[in-house]
């Protein structure tokens, strides 16, 4: 699964939300939700990390990513963020 989402992420700019789906459907549960609720996203914005359970495991996918555009806090929430991930690795 590893091999499969570095050659559809790796080099691909996405928003947080469009990132989301794609992790979703490869069975991560969401992490929007959980940063939505506990207010993280400056903690996801500063450390350029965002950590997707793998299923059926302890790990974690880590997805290094470059932001590209910030969101407009008045018009858009967080994740319309759009950023371009470097790396995915588990942990």
């Amino acid at each position: 699964m590893l091999g499969i989402l570095r050659k559809e992420l790796v080099g691909n700019i996405v928003s947080f939300y469009e990132l989301d789906e794609i992790m979703t459907e490869f069975g991560c549960p969401s992490e929007l939700d959980w940063i939505n609720d506990e207010g993280a996203w400056d903690d996801v914005l500063k450390d350029k990390n965002i950590f997707y359970k793998v299923p059926d495991s302890d790990d974690h996918f880590s997805i290094s990513f470059e932001i590209e555009s910030e969101y407009n806090l008045e018009e858009e929430s967080a994740d319309c963020t759009l950023v371009n991930i470097v790396n995915i690795e588990v942990q």
